[in-house]
């Protein structure tokens, strides 16, 4: 996913991209039963190494 600003899409457009590219992060996730402190515990561990 490209971060430069010099493109012509619009803020709806960059949030459809944006679901769009987590969807299928979500549906694993949801799949493997992933919750809120699991993400939270490994943004901590990953912020310790």
């Amino acid at each position: 996913m490209s971060t430069d600003t010099t493109d012509n899409t619009s803020d709806s457009e960059r949030k459809e991209q944006w679901e769009t590219a987590t969807e299928d992060v979500r549906e694993r996730f949801d799949a493997e039963d992933v919750t809120e402190e699991d993400v939270e515990a490994a943004i901590e561990w990953a912020r310790s190494e």
